[in-house]
């Protein structure tokens, strides 16, 4: 069977964060909304990427994201959402980004 692949290099300097949410983005508009793994999932994915991004992260985004790609693997017609899901957020560089753009909730301060 063949099949086809691409390789998108990146230097230390990038945010792999960013780069999957750009290609989340991708895939999202790329979708024929077909299946509703994909069509949701894509959508979805970009979504919370795009939210993390801008500071407005969770701390439940990540198990989110990966049960998100668990539902979106193998459970279509084409294998667009899995695509998706393989580097949403199983990657280590990913999920550690994500953890590092997680702000967290604002700490109290005491005001005499």
């Amino acid at each position: 069977m063949l099949g086809s692949g691409g390789v998108i290099v990146f230097d230390d300097s990038s945010d792999m964060v960013y780069q999957i949410m750009r290609l989340a983005r991708f895939y999202a508009h790329e979708s024929c909304a077909q299946c509703t793994q994909c069509r949701e999932g894509t959508a979805w994915t970009t979504k919370i990427l795009e939210r993390i991004l801008s500071g407005q992260g969770k701390t439940a985004d990540l198990d989110l994201l990966l049960d998100l790609a668990d539902n979106m693997t193998g459970k279509t017609i084409c294998v667009l959402s899995d695509s998706c899901a393989a580097r949403s957020c199983r990657d280590q560089e990913v999920q550690e980004g994500i953890r590092r753009l997680y702000r967290g909730p604002p700490e109290a301060v005491m005001v005499a």
